[in-house]
């Protein structure tokens, strides 16, 4: 059927497609989730701007990093 040249060829060519698909799903996968890594880290620089003007108000910090409920607990 095939001779061992092209059989190693074959693999050869194989292995070199495997690689591309390799690079392929490395770059879908950047593409993917490009916006969502963007996003993540524009709120986390946010986070630090309303940590920097909560402590300029004197708060020290908040509950549960969540700089959005008050510091104080309310009872009712």
């Amino acid at each position: 059927m095939f001779n061992s040249d092209e059989l190693s060829a074959m693999e050869d060519e194989i292995k070199e497609m495997e690689e591309a698909l390799q690079q392929a799903k490395a770059q879908y996968k950047e593409k993917k989730y490009s916006a969502l890594r963007d996003a993540v880290k524009t709120r986390n620089e946010m986070d630090k701007v309303v940590q920097e003007e909560l402590k300029k108000l004197g708060v020290s910090s908040w509950t549960n990093n969540n700089p959005i409920q008050f510091p104080f607990q309310f009872k009712f």
